[in-house]
């Protein structure tokens, strides 16, 4: 009796043993990506996803892989962050271009609502690394640095997933990243592209996944398994899988191999001094003609002499996004966190700060009032208040809510009026001594077209705007009215010449155009210069009969009289931010991963 009971202890536990092996073999998990919550019909498809997801008990955790929200506006990020809930398994969240380009600048909507933009965990013997790629296909330096750190901490030849939004492909700066990875046996799972694709990359295996909402309305995520001899990828669309449609045989699946990785070209500017803050920089440094101030998304300004001597660094307690601005000898930031601070520009010393309850997303703009004489200061927030502040005392004056959407472009003080674009489809004029709304002007009443990332400019009583449909318009500064509107390639980028008599258009398939500001007439189409797809707003620079500006792709290029587009400068992968003159021929540029380059142009 006891053989026999021994005997069946013996043969349960065996059974026990084998099916806790058979399952460690076996992973399987879900990934869900351009949920776009604040599209129509996007959060009820998401239940639905919730739903099918906690009807397969055997799915161990879910990657939500970016574009969680349509519009990255705080409403969009609460909602999507109510209905995971409803998960009964860990979710992990990374953010696309949706979540980050619109109203989230910074990836402060994000980051207040749902945590870090990336994350590292290990689950049965394999491991699990996400992170951003910004809203333009980019990393920072500070992930990249997170990543190398992540993965000095697994055993070489570790099997590894790395989940991002973008597939690698259209990561500028991709290659770093691999370099990283490369010591061991990679897969990259992406979104974006809302096709399910499997492909081979550099060597390395990458998946894209299906969109959560496809277009014929089915409500759908990807599951993962990883099994003894490969990993296999399905769709699950209205609660049934479908057949495997990517795999990876772990014969075949070996080490990342390493990216070459091009120096940046030498070029014909002449560097005089050069510092890499290694942090992220939503915004262009400013000058008061002896100094240099920048501020970054680590919450710090930094001060620079005219020779790239650091004067000081001021430790903020929330990331800048919006350009700040001197005033007599005084510099004025906002940061995300609503805190407004006035420093001394010589010292970095706190003279005064005040809390305002907003985040702050555009440029500041000082102005002296023309009829009290009294320093005033306009900042835009991510609600869409315009905020006209007291430069003395860092108190309100006025705010205007004639803006639904938020602000993300310098706005511009002219004849009396505020005038500014917001993410609400119209650019806004507002009478600067009481705030009050004057005219709203559109030619493209459409959100994804808003002139916001634009920062308009003035000449000849007349504004301009570049739109992200591809239009330029003239725009009568007293009452709104459209002068013209040309079809220009345009994106966000505009600047003047010096004598407002042209328009200067860095277009977004890689030309340069400059129009008569009169009639709206192309003048010359200049390339192709600067690349394909360059949508990161800048403000051409005209000084002496030369323009400069910068691109997405890294460089910083000039025209000369001759009609040319050269590029003059390499700073590498990451775009250039609008061209600063220190005077005398010398010039400024930074550029999204705080490398800073005070050049002269070749002559």
């Amino acid at each position: 009796m006891r053989k026999r009971w021994f005997s069946f202890l013996a043969a349960f536990l065996g059974t026990l043993l084998l099916s806790g092996l058979v399952g460690a073999q076996t992973l399987r998990f879900a990934v869900i990506a351009d949920t776009h919550v604040g599209a129509n019909g996007a959060a009820d498809g998401l239940r639905t996803i919730v739903e099918a997801v906690k009807a397969q008990p055997e799915i161990r955790f879910v990657i939500l892989d970016g574009d969680l929200t349509e519009k990255g506006r705080d409403g969009e990020f609460a909602e999507f962050k109510s209905i995971i809930a409803g998960l009964t398994v860990p979710a992990r969240v990374l953010p696309g271009n949706h979540d980050l380009h619109w109203m989230g600048f910074g990836g402060e909507g994000f980051r207040t609502t749902l945590g870090e933009s990336r994350f590292a965990f290990q689950e049965s013997g394999a491991a699990f690394l996400g992170m951003s790629a910004g809203d333009l296909g980019h990393f920072a330096p500070a992930d990249l640095a997170w990543l190398a750190e992540e993965v000095h901490k697994l055993p070489p030849g570790s099997d590894l997933f790395f989940f991002v939004h973008y597939p690698p492909s259209l990561i500028d700066n991709w290659g770093r990243a691999q370099n990283i990875l490369c010591p061991h046996r990679t897969i990259v799972i992406s979104g974006h592209v809302h096709a399910e694709a499997k492909q081979d990359e550099g060597g390395i295996p990458v998946f894209t996944v299906r969109a959560a909402l496809a277009g014929t309305g089915r409500p759908g995520f990807d599951v993962f398994d990883i099994g003894p001899d490969e990993v296999t990828a399905e769709s699950v669309a209205e609660g049934s899988p479908s057949p495997v449609w990517g795999r990876v045989s772990k014969a075949d699946w070996k080490n990342a191999p390493a990216a070459a990785l091009p120096p940046p070209a030498s070029l014909s500017a002449r560097v005089f001094w050069k510092t890499d803050l290694k942090t992220n920089l939503l915004a262009a440094p400013v000058t008061d003609g002896k100094l240099v101030f920048i501020a970054d998304l680590f919450g710090r300004i930094h001060c620079f002499d005219a020779k790239g001597a650091l004067r000081w660094t001021y430790e903020g307690r929330s990331p800048f996004i919006s350009r700040p601005v001197i005033f007599k000898k005084l510099l004025y930031a906002a940061a995300a966190d609503g805190r407004m601070i006035k420093l001394d520009a010589a010292s970095g010393r706190l003279a005064a700060s005040a809390e305002f309850g907003e985040r702050f997303t555009a440029p500041l703009a000082a102005y002296e009032d023309e009829q009290v004489k009294v320093p005033r200061l306009l900042a835009g927030t991510a609600s869409g208040r315009l905020l006209c502040v007291n430069l003395f005392n860092l108190t309100d004056v006025w705010s205007s809510v004639a803006a639904k959407g938020a602000l993300q472009s310098c706005p511009l003080v002219t004849a009396g009026k505020a005038i500014f674009g917001a993410w609400d489809g119209g650019a806004h004029a507002v009478d600067i001594e009481t705030g009050r709304e004057l005219w709203r002007w559109t030619e493209n009443d459409n959100f994804y077209y808003s002139p916001a990332g634009c920062a308009p400019s003035a000449a000849g009583g007349r504004i301009f705007f570049a739109c992200p449909d591809g239009f330029v318009s003239a725009v009568d500064q007293a009452g709104g009215r459209t002068y013209w509107r040309v079809a220009a390639e345009s994106w966000e980028s505009l600047g003047l010449t010096a004598d407002g008599k042209r328009v200067l258009i860095k277009g977004r398939q890689g030309d340069f155009l400059i129009l008569d500001a009169s009639s709206g007439a192309v003048l010359r189409k200049i390339g192709p210069a600067h690349g394909e797809g360059d949508l990161f707003p800048v403000e051409p620079l005209e000084e002496g009969g030369r323009i400069l500006y910068g691109a997405q792709n890294g460089r910083i290029y000039e025209i000369a009289a001759g009609g040319v587009a050269r590029a003059i400068l390499d700073l590498g992968p990451g775009a250039v931010h609008t061209i600063v003159s220190l005077g005398g021929g010398r010039y400024l540029a930074a550029n999204v991963d705080g490398l800073v380059i005070a050049f002269e142009r070749p002559h």
